[in-house]
């Protein structure tokens, strides 16, 4: 995991043990993403980072032009992560150099950019929101929200893929369904979110929470509320997404330190881990048993299982 304060640390899982821990020079608030030994992420100080995830030592290094933000998506050897010097790259995964670079990108990228085999999908701090052909890097189309004031750039948000359409949640408060191929607005849900967004593993429900205690699942096809419900977290601007815990429901990071568990609607437990923002999380099933892996911004890293 990463810190504001410019350190990758390792701990082992079973017993959060400190496995090794290296300094950087700038901020970290990329979140990494890891495929085999290599470990990617962004750092302030301009530079785009591959350690070995088993040592810490460092693989290689590209240079961006100003901050790394930006989180990476690593996908078919490549490493595709935006920066805030105009352009978003497709990287090497074994060497670091670029496979391809679109330059003509406004405003800066802090999001983690949506990738599959035909499109890489992301947002940024200038009110639009860019799709890139995945193998050369051209643009397909860009859409824009709009909106006079940059804060309602769909910036932060993850953006999603389901039935041939992008899911972005937008500062506006509003959840934008696009046409994936051509960028053109399906429809619109008016106040359920804020910048938080995710989709369920086998593509069939949108989840996304509102800035004022609700939680919404909607059906991806049919573009439908399968269910909605009063959260009790009260006033949330935190973007971190939704994630899935299958048979268990839903879990809902807050900016406050908690984690909610929905299934179905109905509220299955809470658990407050920390009283800052919690990042993006990680769940996985091991031996019949769900774990929650959850770091949050005042550096507290907390592993919870679900029985």
């Amino acid at each position: 995991y990463t810190t504001a304060s410019g350190f990758v640390r390792c701990i082992r899982i079973p017993d959060g043990k400190n496995l090794w821990s290296k300094a950087f020079p700038g901020k970290i608030f990329s979140t990494p993403a890891v495929s085999g030994k290599y470990l990617v992420f962004g750092c302030t100080d301009g530079g785009i980072y591959a350690l070995d995830s088993r040592s810490g030592k460092t693989l290689w290094t590209h240079a961006a032009g100003k901050s790394v933000l930006g989180s990476p998506v690593i996908r078919g050897g490549k490493v595709f992560i935006g920066a805030s010097d105009g352009v978003f790259r497709a990287l090497d995964l074994r060497s670091g150099k670029a496979v391809w670079e679109y330059p003509d990108v406004e405003g800066f990228v802090e999001c983690r950019a949506f990738v599959d085999d035909g499109q890489v999908v992301f947002g940024t701090w200038a009110n639009k929101l860019y799709s890139l052909d995945a193998a050369t890097g051209s643009l397909q189309w860009i859409w824009e929200s709009n909106k006079a004031s940059r804060m309602f750039s769909p910036a932060a948000t993850w953006p999603v893929k389901s039935h041939g359409r992008i899911f972005i949640a937008v500062p506006d408060r509003n959840l934008y369904v696009l046409d994936a191929a051509t960028g053109a607005e399906v429809k619109r849900f008016e106040k359920v979110c804020r910048e938080s967004v995710a989709l369920s593993s086998d593509g069939s429900t949108v989840w996304c929470k509102s800035m004022w205690h609700r939680i919404f699942a909607i059906d991806a096809d049919n573009l439908e509320f399968v269910w909605q419900a009063e959260t009790g977290a009260g006033y949330d601007i935190s973007p971190t997404p939704i994630s899935e815990a299958w048979e268990h429901g839903v879990i809902m990071p807050t900016d406050k330190g908690n984690i909610l568990c929905f299934k179905d609607g109905e509220l299955q437990w809470t658990r407050k881990i920390s009283v800052a923002l919690v990042n993006p999380m990680e769940v996985w099933q091991e031996g019949g048993t769900t774990f929650v892996l959850a770091s949050t911004m005042d550096g507290t890293v907390t592993l919870l299982k679900i029985k």
